[in-house]
């Protein structure tokens, strides 16, 4: 006599259980190794590569049913593409609107998730990775911004004579848009015209306000 053992299926279900932690480490993997990420053709393969991965969670985490992934998928698979053969080729008329599109991306996957955590009634693990990978989101995106303003107007930053040496990469800006996020304000690196400091102005707030209304939403919770 036979024992039929039934062999566990990951259901849609239990995908969309884990999408904020997934989206989250994509989010950190993103951080922590465009810290080593140059000016190189290689480099520049890596930091389109990381791109490409945090299209993706980004996609499992904004899209709750099979049809919206799919086409979710197609979008980041399309955007990969074009930002990283930019960024190979750099050229500035291919990679400048891919970065811009990468923006509108996590723009609105930060809209999902956030809606998520305003109408949740139940706080789990889960929950607490698309809070903390929401704040992420926030640096990130502002970072590729700053990139994209420099690739504009290269007078758009300036910084000590230590790391004033042009031209910015995409790690500098990640670092100056986390500093500004945290309120931490290392002044290594200074915006110089208009635009580039009411936008610097406008993360600091959004990193305060974020920080003072969503958590205390999720702390409102436990009561």
């Amino acid at each position: 006599m036979r024992l039929a053992i039934a062999r566990p299926k990951l259901s849609l279900g239990q995908f969309n259980s884990y999408r904020f932690f997934s989206l989250l480490m994509a989010l950190l993997l993103l951080l922590i190794s465009s810290t080593f990420v140059g000016s190189e053709i290689g480099d520049r393969f890596v930091l389109g590569v990381l791109f490409a991965i945090v299209l993706f969670a980004a996609c499992g985490a904004a899209s709750t049913r099979r049809r919206e992934r799919w086409l979710a998928g197609a979008l980041a698979l399309a955007s990969s593409i074009v930002i990283l053969s930019g960024l190979l080729l750099q050229m500035r008329v291919i990679y400048v609107p891919a970065l811009a599109l990468f923006t509108v991306y996590l723009a609105y996957t930060i809209h999902v998730v956030l809606r998520r955590m305003i109408t949740t009634t139940q706080i789990d693990a889960d929950i607490l990775c698309g809070a903390a990978a929401i704040y992420l989101l926030l640096g990130v995106a502002w970072a590729v911004t700053y990139w994209i303003i420099y690739e504009i107007d290269k007078g758009s930053f300036t910084a000590i004579s230590a790391l004033g040496r042009p031209p910015f990469t995409f790690n500098d800006f990640n670092y100056y848009s986390l500093s500004c996020l945290t309120s931490l304000g290392m002044g290594d690196i200074s915006p110089i015209n208009r635009f580039a400091r009411i936008w610097t102005t406008l993360e600091t707030i959004t990193g305060n306000l974020y920080i003072a209304v969503l958590v205390a939403r999720l702390v409102s919770l436990y009561r």
